[in-house]
């Protein structure tokens, strides 16, 4: 077989062309493929986090009515203490006027 060297050098062309658009298309599918996977990766972080904060959100409703508790219960203690504070202060008053009749 007889080959010129227009021959070759456009064999030489083609093949490096071939080579170039395989290599560009090799690039692409990677690129495609890490962005899937990146993507799988977002959406599990972003499960993660929203799985948290729902417990958080949770935790802190919890909170929120343990304190609503304890601010019942405080008041219903002081109301208690008024009430202790009052009827010793009678008690007091009475055991000094016992005290000055004898």
């Amino acid at each position: 077989m007889n080959c010129d060297a227009g021959t070759v050098a456009t064999i030489g062309v083609i093949v490096g062309i071939l080579g170039g658009l395989s290599g560009i298309l090799f690039a692409v599918i990677t690129w495609r493929k890490s962005a899937e996977k990146d993507d799988r990766e977002d959406g599990r972080s972003l499960g993660t986090v929203q799985s948290d904060l729902g417990y958080i959100k949770s935790g802190v409703d919890d909170l929120k009515t343990d304190v609503r508790e304890m601010r019942t219960s405080q008041a219903n203690l002081t109301e208690r203490v008024r009430a202790v504070e009052e009827s010793t202060r009678q008690a007091h008053k009475r055991i000094d006027e016992l005290k000055q009749e004898n």
